[in-house]
């Protein structure tokens, strides 16, 4: 059963000034609380993944991360926020925007890593009204390196509470012009029946330069003739499609599929049944998330999912033996 969420006043973080209370909120003894914030950047796993750098918590903080997200994920957000909220995806975002005849995109440059220690820090104070001992000590296990870390639970929502007010001004100028806006963790997304011309632009730069140190960059602005790509889905005239990289991808998965089946169900090897698990898990997740944004894929999910029955091949998270 879901949560009833309410509003930020409700939350129990919500002038929260004692640190007993800050322990109990938590679910965290003094001690390893201590620990953690003497630990630092160490409470971190740090990577480079297609040269992007992630910095992951570990166990402990990881724990704590969590149970912030929980209280998080229980706040009301704006009816114009699309991630991190449940029965809300990329793909209800895009549709958002399909009747609109013009539309115009925007991203956030190094969202996380420009969302500083400073600006976490207000945001306890000034959002959840934190006191300000309490503030700092949260704000310390929120952030990696002076910044929001790019590979936390609670990266999307503390990024989206911590800039909320800027998001509000946004909504407000979008309204008293008539244009849709949605939010998409760092992509901004606006349409209209009509032109979204530089003035509109101006605006919105205005507004984050004002209020923000953040860059935004990667802006595109759509005719109605051209196709449109809005958070992993394109938009065609009043209907939603897959992009093309996906389609290339489940191509070549097809391409490769028969001669997978055909070399478990013949050798029936180790190696040939572990290719077998992850080509399934693989294929059949691409097409689900491609189900998602036309019915036309659904279909196919199904049929694969029976074929993997009937061939006895489990699900990754199944952990069956080998027959």
């Amino acid at each position: 059963m879901e949560l009833k969420k309410y509003d930020i006043n409700q939350s129990p973080l919500y002038k929260l000034n004692n640190y007993k209370r800050l322990l109990k909120i938590l679910d965290i003894k003094d001690k390893s609380l201590t620990k953690l914030l003497v630990a630092g950047d160490n409470n971190f796993y740090t990577s480079e993944i297609g040269g992007r750098k992630v910095q992951v918590p570990k166990p402990q903080l990881s724990r704590l991360h969590k149970r912030l997200q929980k209280l998080f994920s229980r706040i009301q957000t704006r009816p114009f926020l699309y991630s991190g909220v449940k029965g809300r995806s990329n793909v209800d975002n895009a549709r958002v925007h399909e009747k609109s005849s013009h539309l115009l995109k925007v991203d956030i440059a190094k969202y996380y890593e420009s969302t500083n220690f400073k600006r976490v820090l207000k945001c306890y104070i000034n959002i959840f009204k934190v006191s300000p001992d309490l503030a700092e000590i949260l704000a310390r296990l929120s952030t990696y390196s002076g910044h929001v870390p790019t590979g936390s639970s609670i990266s999307q929502s503390l990024t989206y509470f911590c800039n909320i007010k800027v998001f509000d001004q946004v909504m407000l100028y979008c309204k008293k012009r008539g244009v849709t806006f949605t939010l998409y963790v760092d992509d901004l997304t606006f349409s209209s029946r009509v032109p979204l011309g530089n003035g509109f632009l101006g605006g919105i730069n205005l507004i984050f330069s004002k209020n923000t140190d953040y860059k935004l960059h990667k802006i595109r602005a759509y005719n109605p003739t051209t196709p449109k790509k809005v958070t992993g889905v394109i938009l065609k005239g009043t209907s939603l499609d897959v992009p093309n990289d996906i389609r290339k991808r489940l191509n070549e998965f097809k391409m490769k599929h028969r001669r997978v089946v055909l070399n478990y169900v013949n050798n029936s090897t180790p190696s040939s049944y572990e290719n077998a698990i992850a080509h399934f898990q693989k294929f059949i997740g691409l097409v689900s998330c491609a189900s998602q944004i036309s019915p036309y894929y659904k279909l196919w999910t199904d049929s694969l999912c029976n074929e993997r029955r009937v061939n006895n091949i489990p699900a990754v998270n199944q952990n069956n033996p080998m027959p």
